[in-house]
């Protein structure tokens, strides 16, 4: 959500979107592994539990794709030296981390929790 808040800003030409996806790296890889895979296995699963009360079956057979989430992880340090930096020196993209932060909801935050 605040991905795409910020990459519509940004396509306004208030800031460049490259910056933002180098701070959010790989999510929308991440976000599509989830809706398109992982959520549906696991939902399918919850409603076989009574028979089938496990998900580390489900885990190994997408672990080739889990590998996305130490990409991510890896840029952390990045992102919020860029958050950091932006904030500084672009006042559109300071106006909108403080709207989002108006909301309740840090930008540091979406950087740690979005997966």
């Amino acid at each position: 959500v605040f991905y795409c808040k910020l990459l519509e800003e940004a396509n306004r030409g208030s800031f460049p979107a490259e910056m933002v996806n180098k701070i959010f790296s790989n999510i929308s890889s991440i976000n599509a592994f989830h809706s398109k895979f992982l959520l549906p296995e696991l939902e399918k699963r919850m409603q076989e539990w009574e028979t089938t009360p496990r998900i580390g079956d489900i885990l190994q057979k997408l672990a080739p794709f889990l590998k996305m989430y130490g990409e991510y992880v890896k840029g952390f340090d990045n992102a919020m030296e860029l958050i950091k930096t932006m904030t500084e020196r672009i006042p559109q993209f300071k106006s909108m981390i403080e709207d989002i932060q108006v909301t309740g909801t840090a930008l540091v935050m979406l950087v740690n929790f979005s997966i």
